[in-house]
């Protein structure tokens, strides 16, 4: 693992275009803004980043900030439309029943129903002029709802579905087909209603994660007693009370009592946690048993729940690249099927009067040219790849899986080659120090405490960085309770990204990290190197401390290799044609890193490397193999993350940045994910190119049955919401059975 705070998100990988209408509902994009920005300031300061660091941080998220707003909102105008339609959207439970689009949907369903009984009962008159009757009260019910979305369409000048309807509609009535007027009319209606409750139904299941918030939560006063106060009115730094059977409202941090907690709305972990003073707890969480005093570290707004919803909602709000070409085509696919329908209604009656040529009358032609319209309406093509991206997005995040946008749920499904970073993502993250080697030149210095004061020394330089490597040496220091550490005076420290940090310890200056950097500061000598060497070739990792120019010590550290990677490396490579390569980038010695691959089965290392030669490495990859996804933790590997055509974040519930620099977040520490996330990005997109061919085959087929006037209107439109209704219920099953099969 890499030592680096500074993360850059490239604008690569922000081709994200959002609109609030299609699924987002209110997301607000100023309100994403404002969190990003927020976010990153407050990451500068928990990483100790320099000046130049917070430079490039803040340059670098103004340039996110431009790229964001102008992807999201391409047309001011169509932007406040999309707006207005929200509000809506929201404002139609509060108006009078008769007003309500389901309402006018009834009555056209029933008046068209009513008057196609009428039209079929008898040839008398009487009955004739009630079916044309309720035809007409049926079609008006229709063009009600239809109304608003063709005058939009007329103010901006665009040929859309609604005013294909309309257009075949009123041919209809000319012709005196009123029945099937009223019946197009209605059936699509309907169809767009479904379609409306599909994608709200898609929305809810995220946005019903905030329901989890408590209404009340128990606060604990300095005085002792315990009063219920809303989650809102909670500040930051408060002591709440968790009893169990309760829901935790914000994120807080254990202070007295334990329990076992289901953190499965947040990780998607399904087995209960033991939590105890110092575990940190996501709002959300489902207190089992037990009762915790636990202390605030985020508002309602700022907690972990929030964030995820919020970006959740954004994700399922933006496009795939494939969307995007489809919304294209279905722009310009539309216009051309006007201009196609008026050549059928007028070129055959044309040639039948100045050829010998009888091809039929002007009116039969141009009840086929209206069939043609109705049947051409590109209702299921559009909604074909969004219905599919949301509920697989819905589905990932509902098991751990946070996918920021469709368009990298589109990658995931083309990834060839999958680079692992090795601490923390292979390994536990939790190195642990297995032994201190005082050389003697610490002997020289402090005699028979030269191990103790060695580490002491060392736990001091090292005791402002956040690498894991520096924690367990601070950690080992911190359990060893030596009293003289403290008078350990440490100046001018300086970390070096991926190498180690220099400083000065009681004015003498000093080092500590690996051994190519120590190297480069003095010469080690052959004892120092030769236990170098019998650490790494044991799978540890080496840091060497030297102090006043020479090398004192050799620390052996090592870190566990996760349970799941040997599995997950299995699953990988046995994909057939669908197989992913592996590689570890890590900034780890050589020998360490081949000794964690063997274990772990990685195909091929690559060790040594500094953040910028990750960068490089995973350009070569994608050279070699095509899109590359990166795992790393989110923090030290924000590069690599950006580098990659996919960054997957680890244990991203409890980072900041890990949800705003990933593309992928896994929100529990589990890599086990990661074979199923691949299955079900080739599902999602499998079954996007399968709606998308079967709605063109029974289009075009239904278009040759209506030029040919086989084809009536009716059919024409049964077969259009038909398939809609099948590409709704066909994309709409990926999100079904929230919970994954178990995974090896």
């Amino acid at each position: 693992m890499s030592r680096t705070a500074d993360s850059t998100k490239t604008a690569s990988h922000t081709d994200i275009e959002v609109e609030n209408c299609a699924l987002s509902g209110s997301f607000s994009q100023d309100h994403a803004a404002q969190n990003y920005v927020t976010t990153q300031t407050t990451l500068a300061g928990e990483q100790n980043l320099t000046a130049t660091s917070e430079q490039n941080l803040i340059a670098t998220s103004s340039q996110e900030q431009q790229t964001l707003s102008t992807n999201c909102i391409t047309d001011p105008a169509e932007e406040l439309d999309d707006c207005a339609c929200d509000e809506q959207d929201e404002d139609e439970n509060e108006k009078p029943w008769l007003f309500s689009t389901s309402t006018w949907i009834k009555i056209s369903g029933i008046a068209v129903s009513l008057g196609i009984i009428c039209h079929f009962i008898t040839f008398n008159p009487v009955w004739q002029i009630a079916s044309i009757f309720c035809s007409l009260v049926g079609l008006a019910a229709g063009l009600v709802v239809l109304a608003p979305e063709v005058i939009e369409a007329i103010r901006k000048r665009q040929i859309s579905i609604d005013i294909l309807l309309v257009i075949a509609a009123i041919g209809a009535c000319v012709l005196g087909e009123f029945a099937e007027a009223g019946a197009v009319v209605f059936l699509f209606c309907l169809g767009e209603a479904l379609e409306q409750r599909v994608l709200r139904r898609n929305q809810s299941s995220i946005a019903h994660l905030l329901d989890l918030t408590p209404a009340l939560v128990h606060l604990l006063q300095t005085d002792g007693t315990v009063v219920d106060i809303s989650p809102e009115s909670v500040e930051y730094g408060s002591t709440l009370v968790i009893r169990a059977g309760e829901r935790l409202a914000l994120d807080a941090e254990v202070t007295m009592g334990n329990a076992h907690v289901d953190e499965s709305a947040i990780t998607g972990e399904s087995m209960p946690i033991f939590k105890q003073a110092g575990d940190r707890l996501f709002a959300g969480s489902l207190c089992l048993d037990g009762r915790l005093e636990c202390q605030t570290i985020a508002t309602v707004s700022d907690s972990s729940l929030a964030r995820i919803v919020r970006l959740v909602e954004q994700a399922q709000a933006s496009r795939s690249p494939y969307e995007r070409f489809i919304n294209r085509f279905a722009r310009y696919y539309t216009p051309a099927i006007v201009i196609i329908a008026s050549l059928v209604a007028v070129l055959p009656p044309l040639l039948s009067l100045i050829t010998p040529l009888e091809l039929g009358d002007l009116t039969s032609w141009v009840y086929r040219a209206l069939s043609l319209l109705v049947i051409a309406c590109p209702c299921a093509l559009v909604i074909a790849t969004p219905v599919a991206v949301v509920s697989g997005i819905s589905r990932a995040a509902y098991n751990g899986v946070l996918v920021k946008g469709g368009a990298f749920m589109e990658l995931a499904a083309r990834v060839k080659a999958l680079a692992f970073d090795k601490t923390g993502t292979l390994t536990e993250g939790h190195p642990q120090l297995e032994e201190t080697y005082p050389l003697p030149a610490a002997r020289l210095l402090w005699r028979e405490r030269a191990e103790q004061q060695a580490l002491a020394v060392a736990a001091a330089i090292e005791s402002d960085s956040n690498h894991p490597l520096s924690r367990a040496i601070v950690k080992a220091s911190a359990e060893r309770d030596d009293p003289s550490a403290a008078s350990i005076k440490v100046s001018e420290q300086i970390e070096l990204a991926g190498l180690g940090i220099t400083a000065k310890v009681d004015g003498m200056p000093a080092a500590i990290g690996s051994r190519a950097f120590v190297n480069t500061l003095i010469d080690l000598d052959e004892q120092a190197l030769a236990i170098v060497d019998q650490v790494e070739s044991k799978g540890a990792t080496a840091l060497l401390l030297a102090v006043d120019d020479q090398a004192v010590a050799v620390f052996s550290v090592r870190d566990t290799l996760r349970a799941e990677s040997p599995g997950l490396m299995r699953q990988l490579h046995q994909g057939g044609t669908q197989a992913i390569a592996t590689i570890m980038l890590t900034g780890d010695n050589l020998k360490t890193a081949q000794v964690i691959a063997q274990e772990a089965g990685v195909q091929r290392v690559h060790a040594g490397l500094l953040p910028e030669d990750k960068m490089e490495y995973i350009e070569r990859l994608r050279q070699e193999h095509g899109t590359v996804a990166f795992v790393g933790d989110g923090i030290n590997d924000a590069l690599a993350l950006a580098q990659a055509d996919i960054g997957i974040a680890m244990g991203a519930a409890g980072s900041d940045i890990a949800l705003e620099v990933a593309d992928v977040a896994l929100m529990a520490d589990n890599i086990g994910e990661l074979p199923w996330f691949f299955k079900l990005a080739r599902r999602v997109m499998q079954t996007v190119r399968i709606s998308v061919v079967l709605t063109l085959v029974v289009k075009a087929s239904v278009m040759v049955l209506a030029i040919v006037g086989i084809s009536q209107m009716w059919m024409a439109i049964a077969a259009d919401v038909g398939m809609l209704l099948v590409v709704l219920l066909f994309g709409m099953r990926l999100g079904i059975n929230r919970k994954p099969a178990q995974r090896a």
